[in-house]
């Protein structure tokens, strides 16, 4: 989506009344706070949508939650992320959106 975002918007940028000072994507990585769970692909496309407002999610209390395995589907499926991505990913980037005190 944020590719056919910006590749439209380079096609077709000279028709707006006014240029964005931003390409399509960028706005959607700084406005956009995105999640998924039990998903290999999910956790490599950090590397497409960014690492700093993308979220593992549990689903927890559902029917379709990883819980209680969580800690397992997480190994998994974060298998060749960097570790300081993943920490991000799993828990650094929720305690920032919703501005959790840790402390």
């Amino acid at each position: 989506m944020m590719y056919r975002m910006d590749h439209a918007y380079a096609k077709y940028r000279a028709l707006l009344p006014e240029p964005l000072s931003l390409k399509p994507s960028e706005y959607v990585r700084r406005q956009v706070w995105a999640t998924f769970q039990d998903d290999a692909v999910g956790a490599a496309t950090y590397a497409l949508f960014g690492e700093d407002n993308y979220m593992w999610a549990s689903d927890f209390p559902h029917t379709d939650s990883t819980f209680p395995e969580s800690h397992a589907w997480i190994e998994k499926n974060f298998e060749g992320v960097p570790d300081p991505v993943r920490r991000k990913i799993v828990h650094d980037n929720v305690v920032e959106l919703y501005r959790m005190d840790l402390d």
